[in-house]
């Protein structure tokens, strides 16, 4: 259990040190995500529906010029095939509101990317950011692998 812990800080640090490197505005909004198989919720509500042996972390930044700069960092799944950003509170399954590059490979695997999205959608989230929730699916966990919400 503390291995565990201790992979899913270095994971966190290392998207906080992504994170660190891109310009700061007055108002930027950062968000961060702790991604677990445990987390992930089946179509039919069962809880603990992903990878087991599956972690990583997500930043997401709103940046003051309407677009977002995300990184995701995931360790002990199959290669991702998707990942997103869903509206969902803890424990419940929502739609997806934004489209998110999956990283690439499973055992160690990271994507970085900046993107447009829709002005309404950013100010959702950045008013109610526990609301939402990053996942990242494999063809093994296909609902998805981990998932983490917003915070």
């Amino acid at each position: 259990m503390l291995a565990l812990g201790k992979s899913i800080r270095i994971a966190l640090l290392a998207a906080l040190g992504c994170v660190a490197g891109t310009q700061a505005y007055a108002t930027d909004t950062t968000f961060f995500a702790i991604l677990k198989g445990g987390n992930e919720v089946s179509a039919g509500g069962q809880a603990n529906a992903g990878d087991p042996d599956g972690y990583g972390s997500a930043s997401v930044v709103f940046r003051s010029n309407g677009r977002i700069c995300y990184s995701i960092i995931v360790m002990r799944i199959d290669r991702p095939t998707a990942a997103h950003i869903h509206r969902g509170n803890a424990g419940v399954n929502g739609p997806i509101v934004v489209p998110l590059t999956p990283p690439v490979g499973g055992s160690l695997g990271h994507v970085s990317d900046c993107i447009a999205i829709d002005p309404a959608v950013g100010g959702n989230i950045r008013n109610d950011s526990a609301g939402f929730y990053v996942n990242v699916h494999t063809g093994q966990f296909p609902g998805g692998a981990l998932r983490g919400q917003l915070f």
